[in-house]
């Protein structure tokens, strides 16, 4: 009697469609199932990302910047490693997207960096580049230019390096 290979469960998260949009516990949902994507095999993990990119491509702008700011406030809620997985997986199927859907997009997490607390942005400081990409935007800034600060239309006495700029700031600006 010859043993018979063992295979390897199948890694499933709740379909996206299934989750209320407009509810207080969104980002603890979508942190659930950013930590059921963790386990994943490449292979499920690529399945799990195309469905989650073809949900958000349906959702109207105003549910989008909603959606979003649970994304976020997600990323801050699992562990760096996974927030890092989801977000590299989801760049890589970003490439293929139109443009439409990569303003729509932006749009949407620039709305949703004004929705999140200062504590919630310190948090996420480290994956701006991931989440620049997120949006369609070059990960990094080309030129490290000077931002005055100051009242406009009046001279300011301090430049501040773009990096030193608070999370949204350098989010918006960019």
């Amino acid at each position: 009697m010859s043993a018979q290979p063992t295979e390897k469960p199948t890694t499933t998260i709740a379909p996206w469609h299934g989750l209320a949009i407009d509810g207080p516990l969104l980002a603890e949902a979508i942190a659930h199932r950013f930590e059921s994507m963790a386990p994943m095999t490449p292979h499920e993990l690529r399945a799990a990302t195309a469905e989650l990119l073809d949900f958000e491509a349906g959702l109207p702008s105003e549910r989008m910047r909603a959606f979003f700011v649970g994304k976020l406030k997600a990323l801050t809620m699992v562990e760096r490693s996974t927030a890092q997985t989801v977000l590299d997986e989801t760049n890589v199927f970003l490439s293929a997207r139109p443009a439409e859907m990569l303003m729509r997009r932006q749009v949407a997490l620039q709305g949703a960096s004004r929705e999140l607390t200062l504590d919630e942005i310190s948090q996420l400081e480290d994956l701006l580049p991931n989440i620049r990409e997120l949006a369609g935007l070059p990960a990094r800034k080309t030129s490290p230019e000077l931002s005055v600060v100051g009242p406009a239309g009046r001279p300011a006495a301090t430049l501040v390096p773009a990096r030193k700029r608070p999370f949204w700031k350098a989010f918006l600006r960019a």
